[in-house]
């Protein structure tokens, strides 16, 4: 006889609901984590450098009424409607979009991709004034 151990084999499952997904995910140890890693994340370079500049050169106030319609009308509620939604269901973008409806995975990948896509320009744009500087 030999003292061989069984190996537990892990089905992956591509969808699969909520019951059938058991882990740890990682959670804030208080509300002010959550907060301000939110804020570091939504207060980026282009806040600061680009903004004034846009705002100046394409017209001033006129920009500046567009952009807060804009922001209150259609960023701020997507904004709620994605945290809620994430600490909600406890999973990604992706997964919680698909608890909802399963076809609108899709739209979660895309919320995802376009953070990626915007990480990687402000990361050629740190790296450009990196290369001033020195």
């Amino acid at each position: 006889m030999s003292d061989a151990v069984p190996v537990e084999t892990k089905k992956v499952v591509a969808f699969a609901a909520k019951d059938d997904i058991q882990t740890d995910r990682p959670r804030w140890r208080n509300n002010w984590f959550f907060v301000i890693s939110t804020v570091g994340c939504a207060i980026g370079v282009g806040n600061v450098w680009r903004f004034p500049y846009l705002t100046f050169k394409h017209g001033g106030s006129t920009f500046i009424f567009t952009y807060l319609w804009a922001l209150f009308i259609v960023g701020i509620p997507m904004l709620i409607l994605e945290l809620t939604l994430g600490q909600k269901m406890q999973r990604g973008s992706a997964g919680s979009m698909r608890g909802i409806v399963p076809r609108l995975a899709g739209v979660g990948w895309v919320a995802s991709f376009s953070g990626f896509v915007t990480s990687l320009i402000y990361n050629i744009l740190l790296a450009m004034c990196v290369i001033y500087l020195l």
